[in-house]
């Protein structure tokens, strides 16, 4: 038997929830939400900014800005040697949007400006 980290009763409340929202709202949302990833994940590239992200994935991982920008944005943190070392990741909802990524990108674009003039 193989077990996982959720309880029986996740399964109704997501029939529960498709059928609240509705199937045409829920494919909707989906899609609004695998958009602002890509949009995420070309602000990063765009930037210069590492990062990566698995085409059928909302999650979106880069590496890790200052600790006063994760804690800003509630950045969820991690480490993987395979990529650089200390990482962060945004799981993309659906209150998140392009006006929230663009200033999040604002704020690292700042940050990086700030550490290539203490550099000089």
């Amino acid at each position: 038997m193989i077990n996982c980290s959720r309880d029986a009763v996740q399964p109704l409340k997501f029939r529960w929830m498709i059928q609240k929202v509705g199937f045409a709202q829920w494919s909707k949302q989906a899609n609004q939400m695998m958009e602002c990833t890509s949009y995420l994940k070309a602000q990063l590239d765009k930037i210069g900014w590492p990062s990566w992200s698995n085409q059928y994935s909302n999650t979106v991982f880069f590496k890790r800005p200052s600790q006063e920008i994760c804690d800003e944005y509630v950045l969820a943190l991690g480490y993987d040697e395979r990529f650089g070392g200390e990482l962060a990741h945004v799981v993309v909802m659906q209150h998140v949007t392009k006006a929230k990524i663009d200033q999040f990108i604002s704020a690292l674009k700042t940050a990086q400006q700030t550490a290539q003039q203490g550099a000089r």
